[in-house]
């Protein structure tokens, strides 16, 4: 963060923080509206980023799956511990977050991004991405007893693990796939102009 009383570095797409609260984000910032994130990458690099996205998608439907089942199958009648409820509850939620994410990098609605972007911004970078599919694989692993089909919380909390290692890996080890990478934008260049969307 500088300065104080500013926003975080992350909270503004033109990667430099504002030094108060009141000034809008940099003249810099990008000025795409609702158009496709995908537009302006090259052939290769684009690819690969549409491919972690769709697999990011995937592994969101897996996840969510896991969590219903866990909520409709849970014990009302013999309730010992509610951990696997609340376990269940918060990988369905983070599975919805994950998801809105990847849907806004295809498809931005300008409010609904400002304000994954102020809240969520680790989710804006591959590497802060991959650290949340980290942590909320190791939430799979906490479903005890609730699932009725416990190899799909395993199976699912191992892909979600190998899906962040694999964008752990294109990060560090083949950049030029995602330098290109453009979170998206859209919602900005109407706040830096004055107008609220």
């Amino acid at each position: 963060m500088s300065g104080y009383g500013g926003e975080p570095d992350w909270a503004t797409p033109g990667g430099t923080a504002n030094t108060s609260a009141a000034s809008p984000p940099s003249a810099g910032a990008p000025t795409s509206n609702n158009a496709s994130n995908l537009a302006p990458r090259s052939g290769g690099a684009n690819a690969v980023q549409r491919i972690l996205s769709i697999l990011v998608i995937g592994i969101c439907a897996m996840m969510a799956a896991v969590a219903v089942l866990g909520i409709i199958q849970f014990d009302w009648t013999s309730v010992t511990s509610y951990t696997d409820l609340f376990v269940a509850i918060y990988m369905l939620l983070f599975s919805i977050l994950l998801f809105i994410y990847e849907v806004m990098w295809w498809k931005s609605i300008p409010a609904l991004n400002r304000s994954l972007r102020k809240n969520f911004g680790f989710l804006y970078g591959i590497k802060g991405k991959a650290i949340f599919i980290i942590f909320v694989a190791f939430l799979n692993f906490g479903l005890e007893n609730e699932v009725s089909v416990p190899h799909l919380s395993l199976a699912t909390g191992i892909t979600f693990f190998a899906v962040a290692v694999l964008h752990l890996f294109i990060a560090f080890w083949k950049p030029q796939l995602v330098e290109s990478y453009q979170a998206p934008s859209a919602g900005f260049s109407a706040v830096s102009s004055g107008q609220n969307v």
